[in-house]
């Protein structure tokens, strides 16, 4: 029969009147050309009707979910269909080959898939591999199917990987030719050269874009909202509303400098970051610059004049002219324009009246600023001590205490220890106790803790005041290591000043 010219030789056990199947010897190998016609066959008169079939009852789901905008519901149909689809096939393939040796199209062209080594149908394992395998090239766009025009025996990679090989009953077996094996070579070597020039582009560009993005992160980091321009600004605003706009983050800043909490640095940063990314001039931005650049007057009044400039009745020009009449000290002048501006909730603008009350010392009215600024957890750090003092200056001395220890307790040590040093002279001024009051003890306990903070002025005098007035102990060579601790400047000259008198000096001590 013309099947045992091709398939394993065998021979019938008189015993147990069965086939005994021996390792396979020569095939008629598949042609390429027939296999691929068989694939033709099972695609268009199985699967693609099989799949329709099997995928219709989706049909209406998927039109549905576009008719109302479902991506999720369309994308869900999407996939399951994808799968079931694919199981179909899987079925169909793995079935046809264990129990008919082929699928119909491999029938229709008389070819057969046989196992290697005991001849025969493929066992339910290797059919369902070889069709796992047929799919994972699928993945690869089908390369290792031209093996079938190159390989000694025509074997591909699910034929190689699950012990099988492909027949043909009708065909004469015909090896590979020279020409095809040059041509399937001359691809592969045409595919790695391609996948290596992609890797190659895609790698340069890849490294392109990188270059860019650090770029791009480089300006961003000059004003975008998503990247800020000064961290200490972004610490003190990390309870604000996600989004907050340029314009009234740079607001919260100029409360935070009036109130010395940031330096002309950063608020300048914060300037710039709205002036080089708004769509318009920001008489905001400039009146921010002409502080940030106070120590350079003539830019400073550049950007004052700018200010008034492009918006002469807004807020931002009155706080300008507040700067020519605060550095002229025309106290009459500052105290109009705050009036006009008394319905005012800019926090920068409530600071400089509050600084204007203290300065003139309107005490009562500062208290009435400081309520109104009260919920700006941003500037707690400042308002905190200026309500001890406005408090102490309105004779609450219990009050100006309870909240100085609440301050005590919370504020950074620097700013302890400069509400500590005012209040320690303060209460020391008034009279001596039998125990150091708390702000002494607190101002003792700051310098200790941090050495290297320059002490203000008044928290020099409150230790004089200790020494002097309490302790009696204020000989000339304690004011000889103070005034070597301050250094040079107005402190340093008191203190002398004040060591001449403990020396008998009166008259050297006036003259100084």
């Amino acid at each position: 029969m013309v099947i045992e010219a091709h398939g394993p030789s065998s021979r019938r056990n008189p015993q147990t009147n069965s086939v005994q199947h021996e390792p396979m010897g020569p095939h008629i190998l598949a042609l390429p050309w027939d296999r691929l016609a068989a694939q033709v066959v099972d695609w268009l008169i199985v699967l693609i009707p099989l799949f329709t079939l099997v995928v219709a009852p989706l049909r209406r789901t998927m039109v549905e979910a576009v008719l109302l905008e479902a991506q999720i519901g369309f994308a869900s149909a999407v996939v399951f269909g994808s799968v079931l689809a694919l199981a179909t096939g899987f079925f169909y393939h793995t079935l046809m080959v264990w129990r008919f040796g082929g699928s119909l199209g491999k029938l229709v062209f008389g070819l057969r898939v046989v196992d290697v080594w005991k001849g025969g149908r493929p066992t339910l394992g290797a059919s369902s591999l070889r069709v796992l395998i047929f799919y994972f090239e699928l993945l690869v766009l089908g390369l290792p199917w031209l093996a079938a025009l190159s390989d000694e025996r025509r074997r591909v990679l699910h034929d190689k990987l699950s012990d099988t090989i492909v027949v043909s009953i009708r065909r004469r077996a015909v090896s590979p030719s020279i020409a095809s094996v040059a041509f399937v070579r001359g691809v592969y070597a045409a595919t790695i050269a391609i996948v290596l020039l992609a890797t190659g582009v895609i790698t340069i560009e890849g490294m392109k874009a990188l270059e860019s993005q650090e770029k791009f992160s480089g300006w961003m980091k000059q004003g975008t909202d998503e990247i800020v321009a000064c961290q200490t600004v972004d610490d003190a605003m990390e309870d604000e509303p996600q989004g907050l706009d340029r314009e009234a983050r740079l607001e919260s800043s100029m409360g935070m400098f009036a109130a010395g909490l940031i330096d002309q640095s950063c608020l300048q940063e914060e300037a710039e970051a709205l002036l080089n990314h708004g769509s318009d001039e920001s008489a905001l931005g400039y009146l921010a610059m002409a502080f940030a650049l106070a120590d350079d007057p003539e830019q400073s009044n550049d950007y004052l004049a700018r200010t008034c400039r492009i918006a002469p009745e807004s807020e931002s020009c009155r706080m300008a002219q507040v700067v020519h009449k605060w550095s002229s000290e025309d106290w009459d002048g500052v105290s109009q324009i705050f009036e006009a501006m008394q319905d005012s909730t800019s926090p920068h603008v409530l600071v400089w009246v509050l600084r204007y009350h203290m300065r003139q010392g309107q005490y009562a009215r500062a208290m009435e600023t400081i309520r109104r600024l009260s919920g700006n957890k941003a500037l707690a750090d400042y308002l905190v001590p200026e309500r001890v003092k406005a408090l102490w200056r309105t004779d609450r001395h219990e009050e100006a205490e309870l909240v100085a220890v609440t301050g005590f307790e919370t504020l950074p040590v620097e700013s302890r220890i400069n509400l500590s040093s005012w209040l320690c002279y303060a209460e020391m001024s008034e009279k001596c106790t039998e125990n150091l009051p708390t702000s002494c003890e607190e101002l003792v306990k700051g310098l200790h803790a941090r050495p290297e903070v320059d002490l203000p002025p008044s928290g020099w005098l409150g230790l004089v005041l200790v020494k002097e007035k309490c302790e009696n102990q204020a000989k000339p060579n304690v004011y000889s290591e103070m005034i070597q601790a301050v250094g040079p400047g107005e402190v340093s000259d008191f203190l002398e000043s004040l060591q001449m008198f403990s020396k008998g000096q009166v008259k050297a001590a006036q003259s100084k």
